[in-house]
C-alpha cells in the first residue's frame, strides 16, 4: 500500500459522565481534527484507553469514527488484544469497515518469544488488511529488536511499524535492515522534530488530540518547507507540552487539554483521575504559550 504522510492523531475515547462511550462527541472531535488539518487518524490506540472498551464498544468507536473520517483521511485501527483470536477478529472488522489499515499492538501482559510474535503478526496480516506493526515497551515491557522487525517485514502485507521506542537510532538501524521494505512511524511524543530530522515522514502521536496545529504546522515546516529555523522555533514552544504529557500523566494530561483546546472529551475512565489543580493550571500555562507562538507565525504566514 502507500506509504502514510504527516500527523496522524491516536484518538481519545469521549466518555459521557457516567463513562459511557459518548459517540456523537467523538465524532465532533474528528470533525474538529481534520478541519484542523491533521493527516490521519487511529482509532483504539493506547490514548483512547482501548484496554478499558469492550469489544462492542471498539467496534462501535471504529464504526463512529469511520463516519465521522468520511474517507477524508485514512483511519487506522489499532486492533491488539490479548488473544490472537480478539486480534483477529477486530481486523476483520476494521477490514469490513473499510479502515486503510490496522495497527497491532502485542499482547500487553504475557510476554512472548519471537517465535509467537510472529505467529501473532501472521494471523492479523491473513485477514487480508494492511498491517502496521506497533512496538510498545510502556505497555509490552519489552521492545522488539531491528532484527526481529525486519524478519516481521518479509510477511505479506505489513508495510510499516508504528516504534513508540525512546531511540532515535533505532529508525535508522530498521531503514538500513528493511529498505524501502517497512514505512518507519515515530510515535515517540517528545521526539517530533528529532524524527522528521531522521527522514521519518509520518507520526502516531496522541498529543496531537491536544495540539493539531502545532504538529501540523511543524511536519509542514519541517518536511515541506524544509525551514529548519520556523521547525526549530515551533518545536521550542510544542515540546514543553509534549513533554509535560509524556511526565504528568499521559492519559490524563492529553485528555484535559483536549477539552481545554478542541472538544470537551469527558473525563478518563478509572483508575485514571483528573488533573491535581496544580498540574492542571501548568497545563493551562503551557498551552497559553504555545497558542502565543502560533498566533505569531500565522501573522507572519499573513
Amino acid at each position: 500500500m502507500e506509504s502514510y504522510s504527516g500527523i496522524h492523531v491516536a484518538l481519545v475515547s469521549a466518555f459521557g459522565p457516567g463513562g459511557e462511550l459518548d459517540l456523537s462527541t467523538t465524532r465532533r472531535l474528528v470533525e474538529a481534527l481534520i478541519g484542523r488539518g491533521v493527516h490521519g487518524l487511529v482509532a483504539n490506540a493506547s490514548t483512547g484507553q482501548f484496554g478499558t472498551l469492550s469489544t462492542d464498544e471498539r467496534k462501535a468507536f471504529l464504526a463512529a469514527v469511520m463516519e465521522a473520517a468520511a474517507g477524508r483521511v485514512p483511519v487506522t485501527a489499532q486492533v491488539g488484544a490479548m488473544t490472537t483470536a480478539e486480534a483477529v477478529d477486530g481486523a476483520a472488522w476494521a477490514k469490513e469497515l473499510g479502515a486503510a489499515a490496522v495497527m497491532a499492538v502485542l499482547p500487553y501482559y504475557d510476554a512472548l518469544d519471537e517465535r509467537e510474535v510472529e505467529g501473532y503478526y501472521r494471523a492479523v496480516a491473513e485477514v487480508g488488511v494492511p498491517v502496521m506493526l506497533y512496538n510498545n515497551p510502556w505497555a509490552t515491557g519489552w521492545s522488539m529488536s531491528p532484527e526481529l522487525i525486519a524478519r516481521l517485514a518479509r510477511i505479506e502485507g505489513v508495510f510499516s511499524i508504528k516504534d513508540s521506542a525512546s531511540e532515535l537510532d533505532r529508525a535508522f538501524r530498521i531503514r538500513q535492515l528493511c529498505g524501502d521494505g517497512l514505512q518507519v512511524i515515530s510515535g515517540w511524543d517528545t521526539l517530533v522534530l528529532p524524527a522528521l530530522l531522521s527522514g521519518v515522514r509520518c507520526l502516531v502521536l496522541g498529543s496531537a488530540n491536544a495540539i493539531p496545529e502545532a504538529l501540523v504546522a511543524l511536519w509542514r515546516v519541517a518536511v515541506v518547507e524544509e525551514d529548519l529555523e520556523a521547525a526549530r522555533a515551533l518545536w521550542a514552544a510544542a515540546y514543553p507540552v509534549c513533554d509535560f504529557f509524556m511526565t504528568a500523566g499521559f492519559a490524563a494530561t492529553v485528555r484535559a487539554a483536549t477539552s481545554l483546546r478542541v472538544v470537551d472529551v469527558g473525563a478518563a475512565r478509572l483508575p485514571v483521575l483528573p488533573l491535581e489543580e496544580t498540574l492542571a493550571r501548568r497545563l493551562q500555562e503551557l498551552l497559553a504559550q504555545l497558542d502565543e507562538v502560533l498566533e505569531s507565525v500565522g501573522r507572519e504566514a499573513r
